[in-house]
């Protein structure tokens, strides 16, 4: 790329990244939020559509060299934090009203739908296949009553190194381990050990042994 050409990248990039602060700003305004703000400077933000259905206050906290870019995100309070160099391609959905952390290093692909309404977090260089759902909430039925007025919550964590499969859920309460394979299209509803494959619907869990050594 010519000189001139990655100054005009450069010009666009800060252009979009500047349009993305004053619409989740002025997101956060109208709404009534008080919003705990920042984004490192190297941090890459293309269109966030962002709103606040609860009062507040909301802390988005994006890390250095990460990319966000055709990402929806529905705030009632609670928190995000993704950490640097992490990657969060088009058409995420996120409902937080919990914690959602994402470590460092983590890689969400195209159509992943997140619901944190009391904690999930990505351990560092986990990654996430294509519409994958994790979701910390469920709702119960109750005599009389309506499932949606009743959620029971349970944090979920995904550990270090772990790929998770395209089309794969990972429901309330579940812990994967670190260097796990969540298999494509695999429903998790039980704990994951460490180093291990889910697979199946409810999936179930096996040994992958132990890890390679590194080449370098």
């Amino acid at each position: 790329m010519s000189t001139m050409a990655a100054r005009a990248h450069g010009a666009v990039l800060s252009a979009r990244r500047s349009r993305a602060l004053a619409r989740i700003s002025l997101a956060a305004r109208l709404a009534g939020v008080d919003l705990d703000l920042s984004v490192a400077p190297t941090a890459r933000l293309g269109r966030i559509d962002i709103r606040f259905t609860g009062p507040g206050p909301a802390r988005l906290h994006i890390g250095a060299h990460s990319v966000i870019d055709d990402v929806e995100l529905r705030m009632g309070g609670g928190s995000v934090e993704v950490g640097d160099w992490c990657e969060v391609r088009a058409g995420v959905r996120m409902v937080v009203g919990g914690s959602f952390v994402a470590e460092g290093e983590n890689f969400i692909s195209w159509g992943t739908v997140v619901h944190c309404a009391e904690a999930v977090t990505l351990g560092h260089r986990s990654s996430f296949g294509e519409y994958v759902t994790i979701a910390d909430s469920v709702h119960e039925h109750v005599e009389g009553e309506w499932h949606i007025d009743h959620v029971s919550t349970a944090p979920v964590r995904v550990g270090v190194d772990t790929w998770v499969g395209a089309k794969a859920t990972i429901t309330r309460g579940v812990t994967v381990g670190d260097h796990c394979v969540v298999a494509a299209a695999a429903v998790v509803t039980r704990d994951v050990p460490d180093r291990h494959l889910a697979m199946g619907i409810p999936a179930t869990s096996r040994a992958l042994g132990p890890l390679r050594p590194s080449s370098s």
